[in-house]
């Protein structure tokens, strides 16, 4: 009686551990599946954020390649803050003329950067993606 005590144990112990690693390992391979994706404004902020100079083209161009937008409307405003002057403005909007927004979303980021020789930069960017 004692031995059939300890085998019935021992296989409802073989058990729990063989049913923990399979949902371990089915959890796991769930997780591996899914494609994690980032929203396409910490992209956009993202790019601005790896330069510190760019022109509006050079923008546009790049958040194109990296997030596959449609179409694109870039503005930089550069103002020097001793004087509050506008050093300069720079403006871009390749393919954002024949945009439907029945079909596209439209995700707009302001981003604005304070350098140490007291100039201000500020990023407007809106973004045109297909939806689907």
């Amino acid at each position: 009686m004692k031995g059939q005590a300890i085998l019935i144990t021992t296989a409802f112990v073989a058990l729990l551990v063989l049913l923990t690693v399979y949902l371990v390992f089915q959890q796991g391979s769930l997780r591996a599946n899914v494609a994690i994706r980032e929203p396409i404004h910490y992209k956009i902020m993202y790019i601005i954020d790896s330069r510190i100079n760019w022109t509006a083209e050079e923008l546009a161009e790049k958040i194109i390649k990296e997030t596959y937008c449609s179409a694109i409307e870039v503005n930089i405003t550069i103002i020097n803050l001793s004087n509050n002057n506008v050093i300069l403005t720079d403006y871009v909007s390749p393919g954002s003329d024949n945009i439907d927004l029945s079909t596209h979303s439209l995700v707009v980021v302001d981003y604005t950067r304070i350098l140490a020789d007291n100039r201000m930069i500020i990023y407007h960017v809106k973004a045109y993606k297909l939806i689907g």
